[in-house]
């Protein structure tokens, strides 16, 4: 996930996080061994985009764009909510103190 929200491709195993970040962001399917020449050939492609400075740096910004659901607010709220089972408690900030903008 950190990679995906700093921009990076992902090729990888269809488990833990990269189920949710493949929801996210789109597929590049492949299974190691059974697969290896659809993985081979993913890699030139990561390649050739990769020489595509242009191509690259689009498709890494939409990643990071489409990522936004990995933040750790979101991964927070929900520790909050489903597993703590604890609230958001109101906090009232000084106004107008040195160091505090208002």
């Amino acid at each position: 996930m950190k990679f995906t929200l700093n921009g990076a491709l992902t090729i990888g195993t269809l488990d833990g996080a990269n189920v949710e970040i493949r929801e996210e962001v789109g597929a590049d399917p492949f299974l190691v061994l059974a697969d290896y020449a659809d993985y081979l050939a993913c890699q030139d492609q990561v390649t050739t985009v990769w020489n595509d400075t242009e191509h690259w740096t689009r498709i890494s910004i939409l990643n990071t764009a489409r990522a936004g659901k990995f933040s750790s607010d979101r991964a927070i709220r929900e520790y909050c909510d489903e597993i703590w089972n604890v609230h958001a408690v109101p906090v009232k900030l000084p106004v107008n103190e040195p160091g505090f903008l208002t």
